[in-house]
């Protein structure tokens, strides 16, 4: 199999896919970890900014629900994969909000936490926070962000070496500069 891209997502479908046992060739343009993922907040978190309102609304509460369930889970299975490759990265979990400095948006934070909480998460509303600047309104769940030392997180290359010592299969890194290595339609890969 091969995987396009070496940023946290392509190098953690790789791995996955060395853990089922497949063979997997990892094919990277530019350097490892160097595009989005190296240009990463290092974050995890079930809150990305109001979704869980926009599901309910356009698709519907089952769709918030598992959206809710898919990014604890993420969240578990990494902090999983931390632990069990001893990776040390300083992780930490967190409480994960959402606030608005305006007062006109604090009826989409009352439903997105209504939405969150109707999903599965502890989500709350409130207008008090504590901080040192002004804000309408804050939602969010408690302990449901972690954030990582991006830069010692995922030492992919290393990290690999140390999982596949015990694995008959370990993935192979590669460039790839033309499109046409990996059987596509001729043409350079974009940077």
């Amino acid at each position: 199999m091969a995987v396009i891209g070496a940023g946290v997502a392509g190098l953690s479908t790789a791995y996955e896919l060395v853990r089922a046992g497949r063979s997997v060739a990892v094919l990277e343009a530019g350097r490892v970890a160097a595009g989005v993922t190296g240009h990463t907040t290092a974050k995890l978190s079930v809150q990305h900014t109001l979704i869980y309102d926009k599901l309910r609304r356009t698709r519907d509460a089952e769709a918030a629900r598992l959206y809710a369930r898919s990014q604890t889970e993420a969240i578990e299975h990494a902090a999983a994969l931390v632990d069990e490759l001893g990776i040390d990265c300083d992780w930490e979990t967190r409480d994960s909000y959402t606030y608005v400095r305006d007062a006109g948006r604090v009826d989409e934070l009352r439903a997105e936490a209504a939405a969150a909480r109707e999903a599965g998460l502890p989500a709350s509303f409130v207008t008090e926070t504590g901080l040192p600047f002004p804000v309408a309104g804050r939602c969010g769940s408690p302990g449901r962000r972690s954030s990582i030392r991006a830069s010692t997180c995922w030492p992919w290359p290393r990290t690999w070496r140390r999982a596949a010592a015990g694995s008959s299969r370990t993935p192979r890194s590669t460039a790839s500069t033309r499109a046409s290595r990996a059987g596509w339609p001729r043409g350079p890969v974009r940077r």
